[in-house]
């Protein structure tokens, strides 16, 4: 579950620090990071970078479909390099 959500998200990571539109998704990844030994390495437009208990993981966004108010929902599609 925790992979799943440090892969579907809007959220950056600039000088250190998680940035984003959406102060809950900001939280939830604070918080994972601060409670599970994970975290949001890198991300871009083509490519994210985790670390997940010690283990580097790279991932591909294939596609990402934005929240909107008829989907009430976020979804990315990425493949793992």
């Amino acid at each position: 579950m925790i992979r799943c959500i440090l892969l579907c998200h809007d959220v950056l990571r600039i000088d250190e620090k998680l940035s984003g539109s959406s102060q809950d998704e900001l939280v939830t990844m604070e918080e994972i990071e601060e409670n599970y030994e994970s975290t949001l390495l890198s991300r871009d437009s083509n490519s994210m970078q985790l670390r997940i208990r010690g283990q580097d993981e790279e991932y591909s966004i294939l596609q990402v479909h934005e929240f909107t108010s008829d989907r009430k929902m976020m979804s990315v599609t990425v493949q793992r390099q």
